[in-house]
Order: C-alpha cells, then structure tokens, then sequence
C-alpha cells in the first residue's frame, strides 16, 4: 500500500473528475430530454452539441487513466469550444460566462502548469468570442474565480497533507498496536503454559511434601516401636535391679554381699542405656518439631548449684576439682530448669569422663542481653577438625574417654537443639591440646523470647503474640500441666478443682478461662456471668487419657517403666482393703517383675497372674480380685477387649483396673479428641475479632496427611474429579453473649 502524500492527491483529482463528468452528463442528458418532450424550444445545434458533450465525457473517463492531465485539459477545452459554439448560435454573450466558470475544475483537478495554459485558451476565447464591452468583465471575472480557487487550492492541500500526516500517524500507530497484539497474545500463551507448568510443580511439590510427612510419620511411629521394643527389656532390667537393691528382703536369702557391686553395676548402665533410649525419642521429637520447653521465670544460679551438687560427687571420685564461678547479682531469666539441668548434667559428665588430671570448673557470666554459662576443663580437648562436627548425631570425639569408655553421641546434639528452643546458642571452644581441655558455652536471653520450634529454614518467623494470663481448669493434672508445657508463651495459671479455680478468680483476673466441657462448673460461670463480663470463656473437650480410659471402664494407668514410687501412689488410693491383685500381661518376665515389686510394697498381697485376656478371665470369674493389673497391648486379647469382656459380666464388672502401658494414655487411647469448641465472652466480640478467631482456626487445623496426598495425587492425576468432603468435621464455635 503507497502512502505517499502524492498518491492521496491524486486518488481525489481522479475522483473530482470522475464525478464532474458525471454531472456534466446528466446535464447533458436533461438537456436532450428537455429539447425531445417540448420540441422546438431548443435549438437543434445545441441538442448536437449535448450528444457531442455526453461523447467527450466518455472519451476522458477513458483516457483520463493513460493521461490524466491532458484529459482534463481536452475537456476543459471542449466546454470553451462548447460555450462559444452556444455564443455564436444565440447570438448572446451569456454561454460565454462558462469559459471562466470551467476555472474552478482546472484550478482543482490540473498542476499550476497545466492551469497556466487553459486558462491562456481562455484568455484567447474570450478575446476572439466575447464583445469588447463584456471582455472586460469577463477577463475580471476569469482572474478573480482563478485567485479565489488558488487560495482555496492551496489550503485544501496543506489540508490533505495534515491529514495525511495523521492518517499515516494512524497508521503507524495501528500496526505498532497490531505488533504489540500479537506479542501480547504471545506472552499471554506463555504465561498460561508457565502457569500450568507452575500448578504442576506446586502439585508436585504438595505430594513430595505430603510423602515426606508420611515417611516423618512412618519414621516416629517406626522410633515409637523400637523403643518399645527396647524399653521393655531395659525396664525389666531397672526393675529387677531396683527391686534387689532397696528390697532385698523380699529374697528367701539375702543376696551375697560380692553380688551387690555387680548388681548396683548393672543398675547403673542399665539406667544410661534407658537414658540413651530417651535421648533417641526426643531427637525424633525435636526433628518433628514436637518437643516442647516450659519456661519459667527462675534463678539460674540456683539451678546450676543443684545441677553441680548432683555430680559433685562423681567429680570428687576422679580426684579432680570442681569450681563455680557465678556472680552474685545475675537478673532472673525465663527458662526451662528440667532442660537446662538436662544440658548441664550432660556437659558436666563428658567432663568428667574425658578429664583425668585437673578440674572442671562452671563459670556465667552477664552480657547486655545475655547470660552465657560456660562448661571448662582440663581434660584431652579436641582436635580443631573435629570441632565442626562435635553437635552431629551420633558423632564421638576421639577413639575413647580417659577411661576407655565411649558416648552415644546424642548428648550434645540434643543439648544444642535444646538451647536453640530456648532463643540462644551452644558453641564449644579448645586447642586440641591435652591438659588444656576444652569449653562448652551456651547462652540464655535475658528477654522472655517464644522460640515454639525448631526452624530447619531461614525464613523469618512471626512477632510472638502478647502474653495472656489464662487461668486452666481441670480435674486431670495431667491434662493441665499438658496446656501448661505447650501454652509457653502466656502466663498459665493450673487448677484441679472448681473451688481452687473461684479462690484464682478472686484473686486476679485473667484473660481467659479455658474449661473442660463435659464437667459441670455452675459456680465457676455463674461468677464468671455476673462479674467478670470481659473475660474470654473457652470450653473444649479435654485431651484427657485418664477421663479417656475412665469412659473404657479403667480406674487409672501406669506408663512402664513403673517405678516403685508410682506403683505406690496408684495402690495407696485403694486403702488398706486392697488384698488380693491380679496381674495379666503376655510378657512373663514383666508378670514376674510385678509380682517381687508388689511384695516389696506389701509381703501380705495375695498376687495372681494371666498370660493373656482369656485366661485371666476365668481366673476372675474362679475369685475376683479387689485389683486387676491390665497389659494394654496383647496378641489375641487386648486389653480393651478384656475391659468388654469384663462389663458384660456381673461379677467382674465393679473391680477396679489400672491400665500398665509401655505408651502414655494420652497417645494410646486418645488419638483424637471429638466435641466443639466454645469461645464466649458476655461483652461480645467485634467483627475485627471474629475474623481474628476464624483465621486463627483456620491456619490451626489441617487435614490428615493422607487426605491431602490423595487430593493433590487427584488434582494432578484428573483435574476434573471430584472431591469428597470429610466424613464427620469438628465442630468449634464463636459466641458473643
């Protein structure tokens, strides 16, 4: 396509020409048609002259595309000779006023040359046809339809031209918009496939997340196993030795005095091998992210003259020195003092063990916003190359310790874990030179800080929220100090009766009162309704193993290894009626251990004993016993299934049962917990925080790892399949009275 200015001229040259031929024809045409139907009113040359006009009208359309100038030339030339043949046939002037009139078409459809000689052959007819009084006029007329036309010309150019620019402006920027189209259109493709290809990688990512869960899972329940599997060899060999050391007179002969060495021998490793196994769980736990800290506003320097009072004697048995270092005025920090004992006990005895000449000494000190206690002896140190690697997992230093015995391993691993919980940092410091040691230092924020778990990532985490004081209420302790562990961020009041709970209440007011749902609390809330209205109520049922095993017909549980202090507590709520006990459990060398633990608590107890539920059955219904000792776990007959057995049957029914097992209740028999949860508050909430309330539920809860992977497996798999929703949902409600 040619945009040339040029081109656009004379494409309207051409159609200004092509539209006075046809006017100059209907003319014509009329002029005829006029002459035909009143006959003799026109004269016969001008009818000739009209069919000689039609004729040159076709002849210049038709030659007008070899030579466009000169067909308007001929024509103009033809209308003079047109005019004056009217002139001279009329013997009047007035047809020769067409001779200028024929200017407008030449100034319009002509170029200045072309123009310069019609209107010359104008001049020269007006001279030859026009009388001399009217050439004049004529000629005047002539010139001022030139000018007139000129100026018109001119400006009807410069405004094709200003049009010109702007429609090839328009033009320009069309195809500039066409191109950006397409490279839109393009793009937009593109973005659509690196969309998808973003959705299957998140699906993707999703299911290698979610299998990654399921192996953490299988790994837990996989470390659950196996320590359950250890645990119940180790616990027989703690309980026999414990049993032989502080009741050997259950015995029909005393033990012979060159065994009791060898026995407190077997005590004592059997008590680091059971330590070991629990080291093992909780590097499961911190690797799931599950092992939680209280922290308590304490004195650090308390909690490290118990911890150095507890190995001093071990220390004073090497023949080393032992020195604390600790300033008088250290500020009272927020701290975990069972984890921190734990880390100092551990640091204290891989001192003693890897020291044999020299001290060990514990020496803190204050920083700004930091209390730093640090470890130091004299014994064998380490090598700078190992020092990159001595928090590793199962990493030993050296071959073996001044004594040729060896660590696990995980002590240190779980001791840096452990202070990172806490917001601070374990680093360890030595020249690797014998006799100069080494030291262990960790620090502890002088700030309360939330460090909830464990972070494997470097992303930032959340501000911890504002401490609450929330006021607990439940007859289970183990049920409040569980809220207790977890809830570390807040001030956590326990109570487990409801007059304990009024006395709390009069005393403070806290922020919130967290309740169990099925207990009947009618004193507790009507003082809460009448004159705390502020105060947030939340009720929920309580994740309580001991209510758990209550509602399956059990009296209590005991979580081996059962200790003699706790098999104790558990018997003392029976009374002095308690006489005869039977014991059912798959496991002989338990059944046994049991049996000598019992008649170390009482020599009277009349002791009977089951290998499994079906047998123990029908020694119960021979003699019901006042007390039945139940194993949870048991091939063929469960526990539970011996707990039905037993409520189906009038005469076992009433005898109390306390649950033995290897796991805690709160794992093993309430895997879920099942009811509503109440948030209320008389004063009501605003819509600000009823928002707050569901997106905090909504980031809480989650569903199952296997739903998700089988979601994101469908969603992938068949993007158009249907998903099913969960089968019987929890149910939590937000009421503002």
């Amino acid at each position: 396509m040619n945009n040339a200015p040029g081109s656009h001229e004379s494409a309207i040259r051409n159609e200004f020409l092509n539209i006075t031929l046809l006017l100059l024809s209907i003319g014509m045409w009329c002029l005829i048609l006029a002459g035909d139907i009143l006959p003799g009113s026109l004269p016969d040359i001008l009818m000739f002259d009209a069919v000689i006009m039609i004729a040159i009208c076709g002849l210049v359309y038709f030659i007008k595309s070899r030579s466009f100038n000169f067909a308007c030339f001929f024509l103009l030339f033809c209308i003079a000779l047109f005019a004056a043949q009217i002139s001279i046939a009329s013997e009047t002037t007035f047809a020769l006023y067409l001779v200028p009139a024929s200017l407008i078409i030449a100034v319009i459809a002509l170029p200045p040359p072309w123009l310069l000689l019609v209107l010359l052959v104008d001049i020269l007819l007006l001279l030859a046809f026009a009388p001399p009084a009217e050439f004049l006029l004529m000629l005047a007329i002539a010139g001022g339809q030139s000018i007139i036309v000129g100026l018109l010309r001119r400006y009807f150019v410069n405004q094709l031209k200003i049009s010109q620019s702007y429609q090839d402006y328009a033009a320009e920027q069309m195809n500039e918009a066409r191109e950006s189209r397409a490279e839109l259109v393009l793009m937009s493709k593109q973005l659509q496939e690196y969309q998808e290809r973003l959705r299957d990688i998140n699906r993707k990512l999703e299911i290698a997340f979610e299998q990654a869960e399921e192996s953490r899972q299988a790994k837990a329940r996989f470390a659950a196993n196996v320590s359950h599997e250890l645990r119940t060899p180790i616990n027989l060999i703690v309980g026999f030795s414990e049993v032989m050391i502080l009741a050997p007179e259950i015995y029909d002969e005393p033990l012979p005095a060159s065994y009791q060495a060898d026995i407190h021998t077997v005590y004592r490793n059997a008590k680091h091998l059971q330590n070991l196994i629990n080291d093992v769980l909780d590097i499961s736990q911190l690797e799931a992210r599950h092992l939680a800290i209280v922290k308590e506003k304490g004195n650090l320097c308390q909690c490290v003259e118990e911890t150095a009072n507890m190995v001093a004697d071990l220390i004073a048995k090497k023949g080393l020195s032992f020195q604390l270092d600790i300033p008088p005025d250290l500020p009272e920090l927020w701290f975990d003092p069972v984890r921190i004992r734990q880390i100092l006990l551990n640091l204290l005895v891989n001192a003693a063990r890897f020291t044999s000449e020299g001290g060990i000494s514990i020496r803190i000190r204050a920083a700004e916003d930091e209390v730093v206690t640090s470890v130091i002896d004299t014994g064998i140190g380490l090598k700078k190359e190992e020092i990159p690697q001595v928090f590793d997992e199962f990493f030993q230093v050296g071959e073996e310790d001044a004594y040729g015995e060896r660590g696990s391993g995980l002590g240190l691993t779980l001791s840096r874990e452990l202070i990172r919980l806490h917001g601070g940092v374990m680093n360890v410091s030595s020249d690797g030179v014998p006799g100069l040691g080494s030291c262990f230092s960790f620090s502890l924020p002088t700030t309360r800080q939330l460090v909830a778990r464990m972070s494997t990532s470097g992303a930032l985490t959340k501000p911890a929220p504002a401490e609450k004081r929330i006021l607990i209420v439940d007859p289970d302790e183990a049920v409040t100090a569980f809220f207790s562990r977890y809830l570390k961020a807040h001030d956590v009041t326990a109570c487990n009766d409801e007059t304990e709970a009024l006395r709390r209440l009069a005393q403070s007011e806290p922020d919130i009162l967290l309740l169990a749902g099925n207990h009947d609390y009618r004193r507790l809330l009507g003082q809460v309704r009448d004159k705390h209205g502020d105060l947030n109520l939340i009720t929920m049922p309580m994740p309580s193993g001991r209510a758990a095993i209550r509602q399956r017909g059990a009296y209590d549980y005991l979580v081996k290894p059962v200790s003699l202090e706790n098999l104790k507590k558990v018997l003392s709520q029976f009374g002095p009626a308690l006489e005869s006990i039977m014991i059912i459990d798959d496991n002989r060398d338990i059944v046994r251990l049991f049996g000598q633990t019992l008649r170390s608590i009482n020599p009277e107890f009349q002791i009977r004993y089951a290998y499994d539920g079906r047998d123990g059955i029908a020694l119960m219904h021979e003699e019901p016993p006042d007390l039945l000792m139940l194993d949870v776990l048991m091939p063929e007959m469960d526990g539970f299934e011996v707990i039905d057995a037993m409520q189906r049957s009038a005469r076992l029914a009433d005898i109390p049962i306390v649950l033995i097992s290897a796991k805690g209740a709160s794992e093993l028999i309430t895997p879920a917990i099942h009811g509503e949860i109440t948030v209320a508050r008389a004063a009501g909430y605003s819509p600000l925080e009823l928002v707050a309330c569901v997106q905090a539920l909504i980031d809480s809860i989650r569903p199952p790892a296997n739903r998700k992977l089988a979601s994101a497996r469908g969603s992938l798999a068949v993007p158009g399949q249907e998903r099913r929703a969960p089968a019987s949902p929890q149910l939590a409600r937000v009421d503002g009275r």
